[in-house]
């Protein structure tokens, strides 16, 4: 009985790898555990074990091949007379055939598929572009940081490449001399398309530029599609770029087949394969077709001419623009709530937290609750039930757009340590310093908008993800907070009982937010629904105290038509900021840094000042003068939207009486009453 060694797939973004080493020979006995290979993947150099007991047998894949993951490079027999192939150093592909298989099948390197350049004629290694995220189809050479010629080696950073998103460094993991050619800066490449090369003596170093194409390469046949007939009978193979991971597949035709891929392709683009005339073998619908310029009438997608020369998207505007054409191929639905986030806020400032991360937090607490939202549709029917939840957080950039960081594992994680991450996660995706899985496949996301003033909006969302909340800034009815939802895993019941749970917990947060006292608030929270005792009253509502929090509250209430009463200890509102602290304290410091700056006009060259004198009673005079009129402004403003301001010490008679004391009054709008 044969087994199989094939390339192992060693990380997320890994689709293929190079053969380095081979670390036993063929013949060789090997038990559970043994390292048999090296292979290199997007970002290391990594062992291959095998977990059976047995001899290695060829034919074996050669040194420096590039070979797809999931595919043979070696076979292990159960006996020692089984043993075929070549010995392990060959440079060649065996032509024996392979033990009661296949031969596997090799990937032509792109260094040889595509350079336009041969590489250096000695054993040189080429480093390519790697693939450092998901949706990274290509990379921009910024920088070089090591020059031809240089020694250098494992672990060494050769160059730096920016991603959609990010700035990367590139590693490479062997020893060797950087040699040409090289791709010049600022151009773009092909993931797994040769940059530079490695060679093992500086004698076989080499200059030069490589030229790089301006349109993407063409795929090597071993990279695309295959579709059998019941027979068994495989197509032939077709060159086509790959669609944006999870694409969702559009449904089988009514008549006739289509392959997989191209499925894959009319679900992601759009487009009704119903209308589309396939050229494969007995009219199967192939990739080819799905892509062809022509696009008949019945089509769901529509090709517009507009006049001018269109400039190339960036790789952020490309990367945004598959995944939204992904998206939008989602049977999405959307659902909206009113929420008073002043609780949450009055906790935010009271703890010392991000409002931002305490959205996450409530997020990920009320999916919970409700696992379903935390859920993603696969292809061929299939759901994947999530238990980590990862928060991703929209995040405004210079230059890029939004950026989404993302939170991993938000429930299990406190505040503080969310707080500190999502503090050096912003800081570091505003200079495009994120590294690839720290904005890579969040579960749940919110885009908060509301920060900008935004009243309302939707948001859409992003492969790998089956909703998204869209928070818009506070109105009079609160602050709208809406839910798209892929209607393939989310019910609209479900939607809004997870809503719901999120406003429970955005309204009433003290239960979850430890060293926090603040009030709940309940749904009829909103001013205009605050409860009026039945009654004969004076006023719905008497508001004690004119400073800043007291003139809001009491214009807000107005606002929302109640009849208000504000009384202040002094003839003007202002309250400490104005009258006592933050104003008055800023007139002192203005005439302080007049007197300083003065003393040091003569060291930049200013002649004819004389040292500068303080006349207190005009700077008093000034400052005053300020307060008063800021004072008065305000309590125009308060009268204007008909607040009744009275002057005067208030305290509770009963729950709904308030006696005012106003025998200590004074008309000195500096000094407090009674004081």
């Amino acid at each position: 009985m044969t087994y199989a060694i094939k390339m192992p797939k060693l990380s997320d973004t890994m689709t293929e790898g190079t053969v380095v080493t081979w670390e036993k020979n063929i013949g060789d006995h090997v038990t559970r555990g043994t390292v048999v290979a090296t292979v290199e993947t997007d970002k290391a150099i990594m062992d291959v074990e095998v977990f059976r007991e047995g001899y290695l047998s060829g034919p074996l894949t050669p040194v420096d091949s590039m070979v797809p993951v999931g595919e043979v490079i070696a076979w292990l027999v159960a006996e020692a007379s089984q043993v075929q192939g070549s010995t392990a150093t060959t440079k060649t592909a065996s032509k024996k055939p392979a033990p009661a298989a296949a031969q596997a099948t090799v990937k032509p390197t792109p260094a040889a598929a595509t350079s336009p350049k041969a590489a250096p004629s000695t054993a040189g290694s080429a480093i390519k572009m790697p693939k450092l995220s998901d949706t990274m189809t290509e990379g921009t050479l910024v920088t070089w940081e090591k020059a031809v010629g240089d020694k250098i080696e494992r672990g060494t950073v050769v160059a730096t490449v920016e991603t959609d998103k990010a700035i990367m460094d590139l590693e490479v993991f062997r020893e060797g001399y950087l040699s040409g050619p090289l791709v010049s800066l600022d151009s773009v490449v092909p993931v797994g398309d040769p940059i530079a090369y490695i060679v093992a003596s500086a004698s076989e170093v080499r200059g030069g530029e490589m030229k790089v194409a301006s349109t993407p390469r063409a795929l090597a046949v071993a990279e695309v599609e295959t579709y059998s007939e019941p027979s068994g009978t495989p197509m032939a193979k077709t060159r086509i770029p790959a669609m944006p991971h999870g694409a969702s597949p559009a449904p089988r035709p009514r008549s006739g087949h289509a392959t997989p891929y191209a499925r894959q392709l009319a679900g992601a683009h759009g487009i009704d394969i119903n209308s589309i005339k396939g050229s494969g073998p007995k009219g199967v619908v192939v990739a080819a077709d799905i892509l062809a310029p022509q696009t008949q009438p019945t089509m769901a997608k529509r090709t517009f001419q507009v006049a001018g020369t269109g400039r190339a998207m960036d790789a952020m505007e490309k990367a945004v623009s598959h995944s939204m054409e992904y998206s939008l191929s989602m049977p999405l639905f959307r659902a909206s709530v009113n929420i008073q986030p002043d609780p949450l806020m009055a906790a935010a400032k009271q703890a010392g937290y991000s409002l931002t991360v305490l959205f996450a937090k409530a997020a990920a607490l009320a999916i919970k609750q409700y696992p379903r939202v935390n859920a993603v549709y696969q292809h061929e029917d299939r759901i994947i039930e999530r238990e980590q939840i990862d928060i991703g957080l929209a995040v405004e950039t210079e230059g890029m757009g939004l950026v989404v960081p993302v939170l991993r594992d938000v429930v299990h994680q406190d505040l503080k340590t969310l707080s500190a991450q999502w503090k050096d996660l912003v800081n570091r995706a505003r200079i495009k310093r994120l590294k690839p899985q720290e904005y890579s496949n969040p579960t749940f996301t919110i885009s908060n908008m509301g920060m900008l003033g935004v009243s309302y909006f939707d948001a859409i969302p992003s492969p790998g993800t089956s909703a998204i909340f869209a928070i818009s800034t506070k109105g009079p009815q609160g602050m709208p907070v809406t839910i798209t939802a892929d209607h393939r895993i989310v019910n609209g019941a479900d939607a809004a009982k997870f809503l719901n749970a999120f406003k429970e917990l955005v309204e009433n947060p003290a239960p979850w937010i430890q060293g926090v006292s603040v009030p709940a608030v309940r749904a009829s929270a909103n001013v205009s629904a605050v409860a009026i005792t039945p009654g004969k009253w004076d006023y719905d509502v008497v508001v004690i105290g004119g400073g800043p929090g007291g003139e809001d509250c009491a214009r807000d209430l107005v606002a929302h038509g109640k009849k208000v009463a504000m009384i202040n200890d002094a003839p003007l509102p202002g309250g400490e900021c104005l009258w006592r602290g933050c104003i008055p304290s800023k007139a002192w410091r203005a005439g302080a840094d007049r007197m300083r700056d003065r003393a040091h006009d003569a060291h930049l060259g200013v002649l004819g000042t004389a040292k500068p004198k303080l006349d207190w009673k005009k700077l008093e005079k000034t400052r005053r003068s300020i307060l008063e009129k800021r004072g008065a402004m305000a309590l125009n403003t308060d009268k204007g939207v008909k607040i009744d301001v009275k002057q005067g010490f208030a305290r509770f008679a009963s729950a709904n009486s308030i006696v005012m004391d106003t025998s200590a009054n004074t008309k000195d709008p500096h000094a407090r009453a009674g004081a």
